[in-house]
């Protein structure tokens, strides 16, 4: 059990968003509100713990390879769930961006016919521009992730 292969445990669990709260709370104020020294401290403090856990337990390896396991299946499903609301905001994206299309041309016919729908047609068109606005802003955001 190599002390970088823990620490780099304890930096995954950070980066993961799955940090033991208690430990980052006493590094935070170990560290007086610096992060990157919060997260220093956090390193060594959970590094400490998981080893005394691995001792703990029966057979060390088996404990560390498990830990590994569960943040590796935490990361690939933070991924992939990334991955499926950036594809839902693009395809929304699109979507919105032929409503407006299609309703400013419905638009246009009922304003030659002289029609009332005319109205109703550019109100959708306007939330059709809304919505493709805030799905790009959001596919964006989430490609950044």
């Amino acid at each position: 059990m190599n002390h970088q292969e823990l620490v780099d445990i304890a930096d995954l669990e950070i980066r993961l968003g799955a940090v033991d709260r208690r430990l980052m709370t006493r590094a935070q104020e170990e560290s007086r509100g610096v992060q990157a020294l919060a997260n220093q401290i956090y390193w060594r403090l959970r590094a400490d713990e998981i080893e005394e856990e691995a001792i703990r337990s029966k057979d060390g390896e088996i404990y560390l390879r498990d830990l590994k396991e569960l943040l590796v299946a935490k990361r690939r499903k933070q991924r992939m769930r990334s991955s499926l609301i950036g594809w839902t905001w693009t395809i929304t994206c699109f979507v919105s961006f032929a409503g407006i299309w299609i309703f400013y041309s419905l638009a246009g016919n009922a304003s030659s016919r002289g029609g009332w729908e005319f109205y109703t047609y550019t109100i959708v068109a306007l939330g059709c521009m809304v919505m493709t606005g805030v799905a790009f802003h959001f596919s964006r955001r989430s490609s950044r992730n």
